[in-house]
C-alpha cells in the first residue's frame, strides 16, 4: 500500500510503506493476533482437536491473512494536511488516520463479523419458531392423535417431552466424534445452520404424514413423534452449540456479553413466534399447518446454504 500526502503541502510528497507509516498497528488491528499468530503447543493441547483440524484452520487464517494484504497492497491513500503542517511523512501521518481511512473503505473486520451474527439471528430464531412447538402443538398430537394404549394402561402424554432429552444424551457424542471424525470436510458454522433448518424440517414433514393418517380416524403410532423428535434433536445438535460458540468467536472482546444477551433473544422470539404458530392448532388442518412449518424451516435452510460463501468471507477466518 501506499499512503501519499496532498502535494500542496511542501516537502510532504513523499510515499511511505505501510510497514513504516503504521508501525505495525494498523497491521494489528485488521490482523488480530489470532489470525496471524501460528497455533502454540499449549493452545493444540488447550482445544483438544484433531491436527488436521488446527492444520485446517490455521491455513485459513493464513488465506485471510494473505487477501487482506493483497488487499492492502492495491490501496493508495491520500491525506489533505493543513496548510503550514511541516516535517517528514511518516511523522506527519499517524497510526490512527490510516486504520480509521482503512475502516472508512471496508476493512474493518469486527464491523463483518457482527453482521453475520445479526444474519445468523434470523435463521436462529426461524429454527426455534418450529422446534420450540414441542411442548405446543406435538403435545397436542401426542394427546389427541397418538395411541397411547399398551396392556390397559394409557402413558400421559406429557412423557413424549422426556423423548428429545433423550436422544440429546444419546446423539451428543456422536455429533461432538462427528466434527472431528470429519476434519477438513467439517462443515462451516452458517452450514450447521443450514442443516439444523432442514433436518427441523423434515421432522414437521413426518407430522404431516402422521396427521394425515390420523384424520381418517385412527390413532397413530409414538413411533412417528419418536422419529420426529429424533430429526428436530439432530437439527438442535446442528445449530444450538454451533451457535453458542460461533457468538463468543465472531463478537468482539468487548462485546461478547452483549452478544450472547442478542443470540437468546433469538431463542426468545422463536418462542414467540412457535406460540402464535400453535394458536392454528384447531383452526387449520393439521397436515396444512405442519405442511407450512416444514416448507418455511427447509426453504430457509436453503438460502441459508446459498448464503454460506459470503458469510463465510465475512467471518474473515472463523470457522
Amino acid at each position: 500500500m501506499k499512503v501519499i500526502l496532498n502535494q500542496d503541502v511542501a516537502g510532504l510528497g513523499e510515499e511511505g510503506d505501510i510497514k513504516e507509516v503504521a508501525g505495525g498497528y494498523a497491521r494489528n488491528y485488521l490482523l488480530p493476533k489470532k489470525l496471524a499468530l501460528p497455533y502454540t503447543k499449549q493452545n493444540i493441547a488447550h482445544l483438544g482437536a484433531r491436527r488436521a483440524t488446527i492444520e485446517q484452520r490455521k491455513d485459513e487464517k493464513r488465506r485471510e491473512a494473505m487477501s487482506i494484504k493483497e488487499r492492502l497492497e492495491s490501496e493508495e491513500l491520500v491525506f489533505t494536511m493543513p496548510a503550514g503542517e511541516s516535517g517528514k511523512l511518516f511523522g506527519s501521518v499517524n497510526n490512527a488516520m490510516v486504520v480509521q481511512e482503512l475502516e472508512n473503505r471496508g476493512y474493518s473486520i469486527e464491523k463483518k463479523r457482527v453482521a453475520v451474527i445479526f444474519v445468523l439471528f434470523i435463521f436462529s430464531a426461524l429454527f426455534w419458531s418450529g422446534f420450540e412447538q414441542a411442548g405446543s402443538s406435538l403435545n397436542l398430537v401426542a394427546e389427541r392423535l397418538t395411541d397411547r394404549v399398551y396392556f390397559g394402561w394409557e402413558m400421559p402424554a406429557s412423557w413424549f417431552q422426556s423423548v428429545n432429552p433423550l436422544w440429546i444424551i444419546t446423539l451428543a457424542p456422536v455429533f461432538a466424534w462427528l466434527w472431528v471424525k470429519l476434519g477438513k470436510y467439517e462443515p462451516s458454522s452458517p452450514a450447521k445452520f443450514a442443516i439444523g433448518l432442514i433436518l427441523m424440517g423434515s421432522g414437521f414433514l413426518v407430522l404431516v404424514w402422521a396427521t394425515a393418517i390420523a384424520q381418517t380416524g385412527v390413532e397413530v403410532s409414538p413411533m412417528w413423534l419418536v422419529v420426529t423428535y429424533l430429526l428436530h434433536t439432530c437439527g438442535e445438535l446442528s445449530l444450538s452449540p454451533v451457535g453458542l460458540s460461533m457468538v463468543t468467536k465472531l463478537a468482539p472482546k468487548r462485546m461478547v456479553g452483549q452478544m450472547m444477551g442478542v443470540w437468546f433473544m433469538s431463542i426468545s422470539l422463536g418462542n414467540l413466534m412457535a406460540g402464535l404458530v400453535a394458536g392454528y392448532f384447531e383452526a387449520m388442518a393439521l397436515p396444512t399447518l405442519f405442511g407450512a412449518v416444514a416448507a418455511t424451516a427447509i426453504g430457509g435452510g436453503l438460502i441459508l446454504f446459498l448464503l454460506v460463501p459470503m458469510l463465510r468471507k465475512l467471518m474473515s477466518g472463523v470457522h
